[in-house]
């Protein structure tokens, strides 16, 4: 299996061997109804109920992306100034776009890479999160999700 890891390619194999397995989490034995909001998810069972926020703990690493956002833009700007309104907006059309070696290499890796890491970290609290509704029950029931409805809320269509 291949994976991108700062910049580079690496590659993955399996390999099995005798011994002890990981221990898994125990599940519960109860029904836990969930319902999963924009931000939030909460979830109720005969003994636990609970209200959680998706990924609560704090980015580290937004600043850094924004930081690096800012760097490429203005990368782009530099090399291609004619793709530019005279009011800094990008004119209509298909339009050719150099891209400096600096930009593609250096300054792209880095952000994939922070985009790479965030993503784990979201995957690790995700994760932990549904085996603590699992430690509850293993029956979960769910609240249908109207995804229409949910982006019209959000303001997303109109």
């Amino acid at each position: 299996m291949r994976r991108k890891y700062e910049g580079k390619n690496l590659f993955y194999a399996q390999l099995v061997v005798e011994g002890i397995p990981y221990q898994k989490y125990a599940y519960g034995d109860k029904e836990v109804g969930v319902d999963i909001g924009p931000s939030t998810i909460a979830y109720v069972s005969d003994t636990d109920a609970s209200l959680e926020q998706f990924c609560q703990e704090p980015k580290p690493i937004e600043k850094q992306i924004r930081v690096l956002q800012r760097k490429m833009d203005r990368q782009r700007r530099a090399n291609n100034p004619e793709n530019y309104n005279p009011d800094g907006t990008a004119k209509e059309g298909r339009l050719k776009w150099k891209n400096c070696h600096r930009y593609l290499g250096t300054t792209k890796e880095k952000l994939c890479e922070l985009y790479r890491i965030q993503t784990a970290h979201r995957r690790t609290l995700q994760g932990r999160l549904s085996n603590k509704i699992l430690r509850v029950g293993k029956y979960i029931k769910l609240e249908s999700i109207m995804a229409g409805g949910a982006c019209a809320l959000m303001g997303v269509l109109k």
